[in-house]
């Protein structure tokens, strides 16, 4: 993924990542609820993501989608729901340990002090919607934006995920000067924040954004029944 555009692991600096744990059992209040679970998963990665890419310096996260049309276990509601829980669970530990002087405060989470041990981490896009009720911004899901599963989104679920995060990298005071640079090159990629990735379709296709002081954009999204199993397939 970056070695074809000849970019190197030292320079990634900002990561995208949209997990969820693989067969939950247990959902909210339970103490043993999944999204503890996917919490610790989540911190584990933060600091996998430091450790392989060291000058890492911000992780935005997404929760779920919708899946209330699921038709397997993988991963139905109110897990996908209550993974948006998780994130922030652990965004809010980050604030705390960082405003304890580094002190761990959330047992969950773990260490994430982002002097030493992960990157800062805050809030991506958020893509989760009640099904066919509409979000104060019109967002619905409706059962065709899913494949037969009712878990991976068909071409038109894919599309509203890609929108979003376009848009929200685009317009974030926190993104929004080294993301939004309209027919750049930058680090050597090409890049149009308003090309559309399919003709006709709206369809926005993230995989690196580097600018000329490598700032890079990674797409991690995987469904994982262990720490440490990435995909980089954005489809859940």
């Amino acid at each position: 993924m970056l070695a074809p555009v000849g970019l190197t692991e030292a320079q990634v600096q900002v990561v995208w990542v949209k997990e969820a744990d693989a067969g939950p059992t247990a959902s909210l209040p339970s103490v043993t609820a999944d999204a503890y679970a996917l919490e610790t998963y989540v911190a584990d990665i933060a600091r996998a993501v430091k450790t392989r890419y060291p000058n890492v310096e911000m992780m935005f996260l997404s929760s779920r989608i919708y899946a209330g049309y699921a038709t397997t276990t993988l991963n139905p509601e109110p897990y996908a729901y209550e993974s948006g829980f998780a994130v922030k669970w652990l965004i809010q530990a980050q604030i705390d340990q960082m405003r304890a002087g580094g002190t761990i405060v959330d047992p969950h989470a773990g260490d994430l002090n982002y002097n030493t041990t992960a990157p800062w981490v805050g809030w991506g896009s958020y893509i989760w919607a009640s099904g066919t009720t509409a979000r104060s911004d019109g967002l619905t899901w409706q059962q065709a934006d899913f494949l037969s599963d009712g878990t991976h989104p068909s071409t038109s679920g894919r599309t509203k995920v890609g929108t979003m995060l376009f848009n929200f990298f685009l317009t974030s005071p926190l993104t929004k000067p080294w993301f939004a640079t309209t027919n750049s090159t930058l680090g050597g990629v090409s890049y149009d924040p308003l090309a559309r990735g399919v003709e006709g379709s709206r369809s926005v296709t993230f995989a690196v954004v580097a600018s000329v002081c490598a700032i890079v954009l990674l797409v991690v999204a995987a469904l994982i029944t262990r720490v440490g199993a990435f995909s980089r397939h954005v489809d859940h």
